[in-house]
């Protein structure tokens, strides 16, 4: 059986949040054009009855003629409209769902605990990393400053040296022992 190894995330996560909130902005722009596709496609139809009725009153085979394409264009229209107003709708869900998570990771940023950095030497903190990864876990960055109370920039520098000498790994975006 292959042993576990402690895993920690390289991402930062004011960097995720960034992203999220540029999908989000995204995704509403795009909600906004597929609604003014939509709005455009319905006043179209509009255009097109209109069409249809000057040429029914001109002759009967122009009639005859606007109306074939008159129903063309109400079918195009109508399907265009109906394809706007669903992805209007779809992008409208997905918004939601990511503002849902946005909230989700606001609140858990709310909750996050303060941590008394510790004054401790980089050969006493590489042990207690060491020591904290005997434990089989897989960890993050911040997993281990949290936990040792110490500064994440420390803990980032010997965990890189630990990874570079074959102790430690990334695996998923996490650290785990070798």
């Amino acid at each position: 059986m292959a042993e576990e190894h402690p895993k920690i995330v390289v991402r930062p996560l004011p960097q995720i949040l960034d992203e999220i909130e540029a999908n989000i902005r995204a995704t509403a722009e795009a909600a906004r054009r597929a609604e003014e596709a939509a709005r455009l496609a319905r006043e179209a139809v509009g255009a097109a009855t209109k069409a249809s009725e000057e040429a029914a009153k001109r002759a009967i085979e122009a009639r005859q003629a606007g109306e074939k394409a008159a129903e063309e264009a109400i079918r195009a229209a109508n399907g265009a409209a109906r394809k706007a107003e669903e992805t209007a709708a779809t992008i409208l869900q997905r918004v939601e769902l990511l503002e849902e998570k946005l909230k989700s990771l606001e609140n858990a940023l709310l909750k996050e605990k303060v941590v008394v950095l510790r004054e401790i030497s980089k050969e006493e903190a590489e042990k207690e990393i060491l020591e904290l990864f005997s434990k089989g876990q897989t960890l993050y960055y911040s997993d281990i400053a949290e936990q040792l109370g110490l500064d994440l920039k420390l803990v980032v520098e010997i965990c890189n040296k630990l990874q570079s000498r074959g102790e430690i790994e990334v695996v998923d975006d996490a650290l785990q022992r070798r």
